[in-house]
């Protein structure tokens, strides 16, 4: 089964293994924010950032992830909720003190009219003292040899997971094409489910990102009218332009 930009939660959650950046925003807010997550997924880092917040709603546009995140939710999770919105015409009606977008949300911009939406969404949702904080990968090529290398660079690799039921989930990457001039690239993520060595599904999810190098993602942000607050190269205080991430908080 194939979807576009579209997890299989279950097979999410069983692969999902980043953290490191779950204590870097947990030490970016603070316990009287109200924070909006733009692509919260099945809420990895949602439930332990709304442990130190005053509140957190997380929306996305997957109503699969969506659900498998509301099912964690207990009665602990009262400052907590999720709801299925498109990050392109957002319209919350309310302004938050903390907006994120962890694991390179941005990069789900394809064009130039969705990066535009996106920018409009956060400033029309961030309060004038708040912060927004957004992540992208750092091109590990120069722009003249991602367009000759990127796919020819790809790994063979198969990353195997035991899940909880006993199936061994097997998870590759197919790199697909790139579009040089935009800086997006095209893969497939590749699922494959075994029961006792029998493959029991396939579940293909092709996604696209856009990147961006270190100079021009500030002068992106700044262009749509923010001030840059802080910028890291990675979540333990890398030198940004030098880490393997590109880690910026700004305001209005």
């Amino acid at each position: 089964m194939t979807k576009f930009r579209d997890y299989n939660p279950e097979y999410y959650d069983a692969g999902e293994s980043f953290k490191a950046d779950i204590p870097f925003y947990i030490n970016q807010a603070c316990p009287s924010d109200e924070v909006l997550e733009i692509g919260c997924g099945t809420g990895r880092v949602s439930f332990p950032l709304a442990k130190t917040v005053q509140s957190l709603w997380g929306i996305d546009i997957s109503k699969s992830m969506l659900k498998k995140a509301t099912s964690k939710i207990t009665h602990e999770d009262n400052n907590l909720k999720f709801t299925y919105e498109d990050m392109f015409k957002l319209n919350l009606e309310k302004k938050f003190d903390l907006i994120i977008a962890p694991f390179r949300v941005m990069q789900c911009c394809e064009t130039t009219a969705q990066l535009q939406s996106f920018f409009k969404s956060i400033k029309n949702h961030l309060k004038p003292n708040g912060k927004c904080i957004l992540n992208a990968f750092n091109p590990y090529l120069p722009k003249e040899d991602m367009a000759k290398k990127w796919i020819l660079d790809a790994a063979e690799y198969d990353q195997k997971i035991q899940m909880e039921n006993g199936n061994l989930l097997v998870v590759s990457e197919q790199r697909q094409s790139i579009k040089a001039d935009e800086q997006v690239l095209y893969t497939d993520l590749i699922y494959k489910c075994y029961k006792h060595d029998e493959l029991i599904d396939t579940y293909i999810n092709s996604i696209y990102m856009k990147y961006f190098y270190p100079e021009e993602y500030l002068t992106i942000i700044q262009n749509y009218g923010f001030t840059i607050i802080k910028k890291w190269g990675g979540y333990k205080d890398e030198v940004y332009g030098e880490g393997n991430e590109l880690v910026v908080s700004f305001t209005l």
